[in-house]
């Protein structure tokens, strides 16, 4: 004769627990040995360039309304394309390092270089700008 300490119905229970605790605690080392890893690739933007924090665009002249805005774009990588967005009114795909703007609007201006890379482009480099209007007067 078999002699029986717990009825069917908790041994099933019993089982059943077991089961999610053990599922549980895979599910808990899975997440910490994923914790520990780095980011994925796609969020980190490495930069070639020695320096990272080296400004790429700079503004020889003060920018002013209707006037010619030299832009000099250093250490771009010939082999890359790279945007010049300058605030609403234009975005130019850079082909030469040094351009001329004219801004047609007063006030801050964003002025930003991109870098097309395999997931879009990504912002390399940017700053905001002053464009003032011309209040000189000239005298004949």
């Amino acid at each position: 004769m078999k002699h029986e300490t717990t009825p069917k119905s908790n041994r099933k229970l019993e089982s059943s627990l077991l089961i999610i605790m053990l599922f549980a605690g895979v599910l808990g080392i899975i997440y910490l040995l994923n914790a520990n890893e780095s980011p994925a690739e796609e969020m980190v933007i490495h930069y070639d360039q020695a320096n990272p924090n080296q400004a790429f665009i700079s503004i020889d002249n003060a920018a002013e309304v209707g006037l010619p805005t030299e832009i000099s774009l250093r250490d771009l990588n010939p082999s890359e394309t790279y945007l010049l967005v300058l605030g609403k009114e234009k975005t130019i795909e850079v082909q030469q390092a040094e351009i001329q703007y004219v801004f047609e609007q007063s006030g801050k201006h964003a002025v930003q270089l991109l870098e097309k890379g395999t997931s879009g482009y990504q912002v390399i480099d940017q700053f905001e700008i002053e464009v003032k209007t011309d209040r000189t007067v000239a005298a004949y």
